[in-house]
């Protein structure tokens, strides 16, 4: 059997063997008098100063046991990462869900960071590149959409402004709107202010946009109030 281990064994005993499995060299199995007592990445042997003739512990058990379960949280991490782009809390709460520790998973989530797995700028750039890229977008799409997924604030707010710093929020709405007017034939002005304001309002666009991109229209809203 390979990969990681732990079995419980009573402190009192020495460590009597640590040396690399066949099927993986970067795996130490580390015998305490004599039995298995884990199963541990090399660098976490040298990381922990583990040596033959140590004494077993129960805080040399304990520190044993946390570096396995910081192992399964990195292979758990790499995998989810493996299919898209996370923010870092984004990830902490997903291994936490999946069952790790929060001391494991927030260590593992930091080391992501610090080996580049996760890039929070670049991640928050493609959220936003993606809603743009579908439909024309105000600012308050965007901010929500980043902090959903767990983008820090700060960065939310820079990377949105970014986004639209060379769009005309107006036209841009007033685009959207013109497409979605094509479908409105016959309805009455009222109802195809209402409709409008919504569909600019659940994009993110301001009122002062909204306003402004609908009052450009070559449409007639005979006796409607402003938009709210």
């Amino acid at each position: 059997m390979t990969g990681l281990l732990f079995q419980d064994i009573p402190a009192g005993a020495t460590i009597s063997d640590i040396e690399p499995l066949a099927s993986d060299p970067n795996i130490r199995r580390i015998k305490v008098d004599g039995k298995v007592a884990a199963r541990l990445r090399a660098g976490d042997v040298a990381a922990l100063d583990l040596a033959v003739g140590q004494a077993w512990t129960d805080t040399l058990a304990r520190a044993v046991k946390s570096a396995l379960a910081t192992n399964k949280a990195r292979k758990a991490a790499l995998s989810i990462l493996g299919r898209r782009g996370y923010a870092r809390a984004e990830l902490l709460e997903r291994l936490v869900r999946k069952g790790h520790d929060r001391t494991s998973a927030r260590l593992v989530a930091d080391e992501m960071v610090a080996d580049g797995w996760i890039d929070e700028e670049e991640y928050a750039r493609s959220i936003a590149r993606g809603i743009l890229s579908r439909k024309p977008a105000g600012h308050r799409l965007l901010i929500q959409k980043m902090l959903t997924r767990r983008i820090e604030p700060e960065l939310a707010e820079r990377i949105a402004q970014e986004a639209l710093r060379d769009v005309d929020l107006t036209e841009a709405a007033a685009a959207l709107a013109r497409r979605r007017l094509e479908t409105m034939t016959g309805l009455p002005p009222a109802a195809v202010r209402r409709r409008l304001s919504g569909l600019l309002a659940r994009r993110g666009f301001d009122r002062e946009v909204i306003q402004a991109a609908i009052s450009g229209l070559e449409i007639v809203f005979d006796g409607d109030p402003p938009v709210d």
